[in-house]
């Protein structure tokens, strides 16, 4: 059976997301297409809270670091 999620007019002020974030170079040219999506390099992946930069990374990681402290 699929999973069923909850309604979430039954939790005012309620928010979900993903469980894992992966950070791609780019778009590809079908962004539906889910293979392009998976042939760009992946340039940090996580859960949202901690940033795992790959190799060659680092100046991504820098970027999504300053962006949060600037909206925190």
């Amino acid at each position: 059976m699929a999973h069923q999620w909850p309604d979430p007019r039954s939790a005012p002020g309620a928010a979900m997301t993903p469980r894992h974030y992966v950070l791609r170079a780019q778009a590809p040219a079908d962004p539906a297409d889910l293979s392009g999506w998976q042939r760009q390099p992946v340039l940090a992946k996580g859960a949202g809270r901690e940033i795992t930069a790959v190799p060659g990374g680092e100046p991504v990681r820098r970027m999504v670091e300053s962006t949060v402290d600037q909206i925190n």
